[in-house]
């Protein structure tokens, strides 16, 4: 059947695009013909590429909503079976917001970067009043039939802000490309690190990996290290990620960690680190499903984050410690120090492997695919003789 996708960015700058892109080429590998629409995007083989202009003189908070727009439009012209779209888009049969619940993305946004507060909120600020109007749209759309979910977090906070919603949403949570081996030259990776980043090889490297370093909660993280090493623990962070430095290069300095803390900025690959590294702590204020979650459970890292990222549902007790909140420093910090033993870093790292050779990404674009023919079906029943 064709199929259009609709996405701002086609490209790999983020955990959702990437996700679009390996679905697009699952479908197109798969038989079907795949039509993208976008505003910026990279070529893909079996892909049919239609870039969008953006909408130019628009105030900032206006642009998703116009960008929404125009995607929408496009996915009108179409004439695809099937069409399917990102958050902040409408008219598509199929939506998955990949960026989560707006309502809940601005409450959480209210406790680690504080915005005007006032009973009505999402009218007061002028972002919030126009990615609401754009969700909402999608939502409200007479041709919506399906919205995938990568996380029952996000099932949740759709249902209570949508309850019309309730039986047509999808529950696929994020996967992983492939689980890594133990990794031979761990050793040789690691001291190459070391010397990059002036870290000490024998201590427990803990590695933070994401952008937009508030909401996934690194000033947490350097405040929990900052505790357990005044613990005792030899404990040392590995910050990965396109952001700005300059407040946590400064907390760090002020919590007494410059020797034990490095900034890496945004890396072309996370291999090295991944093989690099003891374990992954992500104490996110909002994340819907951060695929680092499952990539360092692939290669076999225990995960210390928070119930606020979708990706702690995947997370038991054998492969990692989901924290209440990003706030519980305290609770974090006594994580990181149970991570001084050897022998249990190990049996958490293969419980974390072990975990995520059940949620490779291939299943999941496979449990995709079926939700676009069951919804090419609907339709085609729902056509007059």
């Amino acid at each position: 059947m064709k199929i259009a996708m609709a996405v701002r960015q086609f490209c790999e700058v983020g955990g959702a695009e990437k996700i679009t892109r390996r679905l697009a080429a699952h479908l197109s590998e798969s038989g079907h013909g795949v039509d993208v629409f976008a505003y910026r995007a990279d070529a893909q083989d079996g892909v049919s590429l239609n870039r969008l202009n953006r909408p130019r003189c628009l105030p900032r908070a206006m642009r998703d909503w116009a960008t929404g727009r125009g995607l929408s439009r496009a996915l009108s012209r179409s004439g695809a079976e099937v069409t399917f779209g990102e958050q902040k888009t409408w008219g598509a049969d199929v939506i998955r917001p990949g960026g989560g619940v707006e309502d809940a993305y601005w409450r959480a946004r209210a406790r680690y970067a504080p915005i005007i507060r006032h009973p009505a909120g999402r009218f007061v600020h002028p972002k919030r009043y126009f990615d609401v109007w754009a969700e909402r749209n999608g939502y409200a759309h007479p041709s919506l039939r399906r919205v995938i979910v990568n996380s029952r977090m996000m099932r949740n906070q759709l249902v209570a802000q949508y309850p019309h919603l309730a039986d047509r949403i999808e529950v696929i949570h994020n996967g992983v490309d492939a689980v890594s081996p133990p990794v031979g030259d761990r050793t040789a990776r690691r001291q190459a690190l070391a010397v990059a980043h002036g870290l000490d090889p024998s201590a427990v490297w803990l590695l933070f990996a994401g952008h937009e370093f508030k909401r996934k909660g690194l000033r947490h993280a350097l405040r929990a290290l900052a505790r357990a090493r005044a613990a005792g623990m030899d404990a040392q962070l590995v910050v990965v990620g396109r952001d700005r430095v300059g407040p946590y290069e400064r907390e760090r300095d002020r919590l007494g960690l410059t020797p034990h803390v490095a900034f890496a900025g945004a890396v072309p690959g996370m291999a090295n680190y991944y093989a690099s590294v003891d374990a992954l702590i992500l104490p996110s204020h909002y994340d819907p499903f951060a695929n680092v979650t499952m990539e360092a459970m692939g290669s076999g890292l225990p995960v210390i984050t928070t119930r606020q990222n979708g990706g702690s549902e995947l997370v038991d007790a054998t492969a990692g410690w989901v924290i209440e909140n990003p706030l519980a420093e305290e609770a974090m910090a006594a994580a990181i120090a149970k991570l001084a033993d050897p022998a249990r870093r190990s049996a958490m790292g293969q419980a974390a492997r072990a975990l995520a050779g059940k949620h490779l990404l291939q299943d999941k674009m496979k449990a995709i695919e079926r939700v676009f023919l069951d919804v090419a079906d609907e339709k085609r029943g729902a056509q007059p003789n």
